[in-house]
C-alpha cells in the first residue's frame, strides 16, 4: 500500500521548511525510524525519520526546495505497488490538509537535531541556483553544527566550499578552524564576528595586535558599505521574524515603561558566586531569575491574550533572545522560578549554545511567558523592544554604566542599568505593569535570592 510522507510541522509557528538533503533515493529500502531527510526550519536543522516501512517509490520535493508544512514530499510502498496516476493531485490535496500523518508520526517516529555525523550531501538538483546567485550559503548539517559549536559565522565561509555545487562540507570548516588558530583575537571579537557574519581571517589591526570587538564591528560596517545594490532573498528565519514582528506591531497595542536599576549589590553578589570553582553567573542569568521572581508575585503578567479571553500561564517560562547570524532565536528557560541561579545559568548556557548551532527543538523555544532582550553587551543604553506574541511583555536591557546618583542631597557614583518594558495593553495597564517592573527592580537591587544553594 502506498503511504504518503508529508513535511512535518515541528513547532507551533513553523509554516514551511527546506529539505536540505535526502538520505534515501528512489528505489531504496527504508525502515521505520531511519532518517529520511534533513529539514531546515526557521529555528534549526533537524533529521526527520520515517514512520513508514517499504521502498521509496517517488521523491516529490528535491533537495534545496522550500515547501509548506503538510506538503507531500515522497511516497513509500511495497516493491510491487504501482504509483498512482494522480500524483500531482495528491500533492495539491496534501498541501492544505493537516489530517494526514506527518513524516514524524505522532507515536512511531521522532525528529532529532542533526547531532550525529551524516554523509556529505549529494550534488544539488539540476537547475538549482548557486549561493552566489541566491545570496544563500549552502552548507551541510554536519558542517553547520561544527561552525555553531565554534562560533563561526556561516557567512564567513562563503566561497570556501569544496563540496558538490560549492557546498560547504565538514572538511571546509575543519580547514577554516585550523587557519583560525593562527589568528589572535579576544573572545568578544569571536562572538561578535559570529553574529555579524565577519570572517576573522580578513580582519587586520594596524599594530598587528589581537583583534578586538571594535575591530570586528568596524569590519562589519565596511562589509555592509562594500555591498552594492541588488536583492537578497529572505531566508526562513528572516521571513519568520519579519512576519511575526510586523503582526505584533500591527495587532498588539504596545505601551512602554522605562526605568533605571542600581546594579551594585547584584554585581557584588555575582562576583562572590563566581569566585567558586565551576560557577559562572552572567548578568543575563540574574535578569532571568529576577524576572521569574517578579512573575511569581504578579501572575497577571504571566498570561497571554487569546480571542476574547486572557489565558493564565501555569508555568513561569522565560525566553531569552540569542543573536545568531542574520537573526535571533528565543530559547525558553522552563520553570525558571523553581531553579537555583547556578542551575538556571547552566540551562541557559546549554540552550544558547544549541541556538547558535541551529539545534533547538520546538519544546526548547515554545511556551515562553516573557522575553528578555539584552543589548547592554553591545553598548546600547536603552531601546524599546517589540513584544514576542503571544507573550504579555518583553524587557529591553541596556548597558550598565557608572552614573552620578543624588540621594538625600549626597552624590555618589553607582553602576546603573536602564531597562525598558514593552507591555500588551490588552492584558495589563500602566499601574500593574509598573508594579511588576518595580518588583523586578527590587529583585536586582536587593538580591537575597542569589544566596540560594546550587
Amino acid at each position: 500500500m502506498i503511504q504518503k510522507i508529508i513535511l512535518p510541522q515541528l513547532g507551533q509557528t513553523m509554516e514551511e521548511g527546506t529539505i536540505e538533503k535526502w538520505h534515501k533515493n528512489e528505489g531504496d529500502d527504508v525502515k521505520k525510524g531511519e532518517v529520511l531527510f534533513d529539514l531546515t526550519t526557521d529555528k534549526a536543522t533537524l533529521e526527520v525519520e520515517s514512520f513508514a516501512e517499504g521502498v521509496i517509490k517517488k521523491i516529490l520535493v528535491a533537495a534545496g526546495e522550500t515547501v509548506p508544512v503538510n506538503q507531500l514530499v515522497a511516497l513509500v510502498g511495497d516493491p510491487e505497488d504501482e504509483l498512482p496516476e494522480d500524483i500531482d493531485e495528491l500533492r495539491d490535496d496534501s498541501a492544505g490538509s493537516v489530517a494526514e500523518k506527518s513524516a514524524t508520526g505522532e507515536s512511531d517516529a521522532r525528529a532529532r537535531d542533526s547531532a550525529a555525523p551524516s554523509p556529505e550531501p549529494a550534488p544539488p538538483p539540476e537547475g538549482r541556483q548557486s549561493s552566489e546567485e541566491t545570496g544563500r550559503v549552502f552548507i551541510s548539517p554536519r558542517a553547520r553544527k561544527i561552525a555553531g559549536e565554534n562560533s563561526v559565522s556561516v557567512q564567513a565561509l562563503r566561497g570556501k566550499g569544496t563540496g558538490p555545487g560549492g557546498r560547504i562540507v565538514e572538511r571546509d570548516i575543519r580547514s577554516y578552524l585550523a587557519e583560525l588558530e593562527k589568528v589572535k583575537f579576544t573572545p568578544a571579537a569571536r562572538e561578535t564576528a559570529c553574529c555579524e557574519g565577519v570572517d576573522l581571517l580578513v580582519v587586520r589591526r594596524p599594530d598587528g595586535g589581537r583583534i578586538t570587538k571594535e575591530d570586528v564591528l568596524e569590519a562589519a560596517e565596511k562589509q555592509q558599505t562594500a555591498v552594492g545594490g541588488g536583492t537578497v532573498p529572505l531566508n526562513a528565519m528572516r521571513r519568520t521574524i519579519a512576519k511575526r514582528m510586523a503582526e505584533s506591531k500591527q495587532s498588539v497595542p504596545h505601551f512602554y515603561l522605562v526605568g533605571q536599576i542600581n546594579m551594585r549589590e547584584a554585581m557584588e553578589r555575582r562576583r562572590r558566586l563566581n569566585s567558586d570553582e565551576g560557577v559562572h553567573i552572567t548578568v543575563t542569568d540574574m535578569l532571568v531569575k529576577a524576572t521569574a521572581e517578579a512573575l511569581k508575585k504578579h501572575p497577571r503578567m504571566n498570561a497571554r491574550f487569546e480571542g476574547d479571553a486572557i489565558v493564565m500561564n501555569p508555568h513561569v517560562n522565560i525566553g531569552v533572545a540569542v543573536a545568531v547570524e542574520d537573526g535571533l532565536f528565543v530559547p525558553v528557560i522552563k520553570d525558571a522560578d523553581s531553579k537555583a541561579l547556578p542551575q538556571l545559568s547552566r540551562d541557559l548556557a546549554s540552550l544558547a549554545a544549541a541556538a547558535r548551532e541551529g539545534n533547538l527543538i520546538p519544546e526548547q523555544y515554545e511556551g515562553g511567558s516573557v522575553t528578555i532582550s539584552n543589548l547592554g553587551t553591545y553598548g546600547i543604553d536603552s531601546f524599546l523592544p517589540i513584544i514576542n506574541p503571544p507573550e504579555s511583555c518583553i524587557l529591553g536591557i541596556g548597558s550598565i554604566k557608572e552614573e552620578i546618583v543624588v540621594e538625600e542631597g549626597a552624590m555618589r557614583i553607582e553602576p546603573m542599568m536602564t531597562v525598558s518594558l514593552s507591555a500588551d495593553h490588552r492584558l495589563t495597564d500602566g499601574a500593574s505593569a509598573a508594579a511588576f517592573f518595580n518588583t523586578f527592580r527590587q529583585a536586582l537591587e536587593e538580591p537575597a535570592w542569589m544566596c540560594e544553594p546550587v
